[in-house]
């Protein structure tokens, strides 16, 4: 149910933030991703994400919260790098970063 919640957003979502997603989930498939250190991780996300336009950005952030709360509401959990997890729980693990 979650997961069609999501894919409904993304389809509604502009090409440049599906395409920012893609190139997100296809990152973080790959299972050598997951031997990089959590901080570096982040930062490639990240990258991906301010790469973006400024509206890019935010319409992601947006997608991000809403897919936050829909799961929460549903009490499904959000695997990390996936929309409503879009970081993978930096903050949960002490990873505060300032700007």
């Amino acid at each position: 149910m979650a997961q069609e919640y999501i894919k409904g957003l993304l389809a509604d979502a502009s090409v440049s933030v599906r395409t920012a997603y893609s190139e997100i989930k296809s990152l973080t498939s790959q299972p050598s991703f997951y031997y990089i250190p959590k901080r570096q991780r982040y930062l490639m996300v990240n990258k991906i994400v301010t790469d973006m336009s400024a509206t890019g950005q935010t319409e992601m952030m947006s997608l991000n919260k809403k897919a936050k709360v829909y799961c929460r509401n549903a009490n499904v959990d959000t695997p990390p790098y996936s929309l409503g997890n879009l970081f993978g729980n930096m903050l949960a693990n002490g990873a505060v970063l300032s700007k």
